[in-house]
């Protein structure tokens, strides 16, 4: 499995997980500097459960964090979530 982050315009950003069978995008409503700076936020302060801004809301799982946008959610496990904090 492949997550990447990508800009999708000037106010939006896209996560897309890859397998070898399958092909997800998931939106947000954030620029991309945006949202890695609430899932880098998360990250360095072990106490916070959760981060928003505006309708997109970042939630601690125990084994990742979850991005939601009103109904949708992605999940980003931690081994995929690290290399896209460092990257940026």
């Amino acid at each position: 499995m492949t997550i990447s982050l990508t800009t999708a315009g000037d106010t939006d950003c896209r996560l897309t997980e890859k397998t070898n069978s399958t092909s997800n995008a998931f939106t947000v409503p954030l620029s991309k500097g945006t949202l890695i700076a609430m899932l880098t936020e998360l990250l360095s302060q072990p106490e916070k459960r959760m981060s928003g801004d505006g309708p997109v809301r970042c939630d601690r799982l125990r084994d990742g964090l979850r991005v939601s946008v009103g109904n949708g959610a992605f999940v980003l496990p931690y081994p995929q979530l690290f290399p896209l904090v460092v990257e940026a």
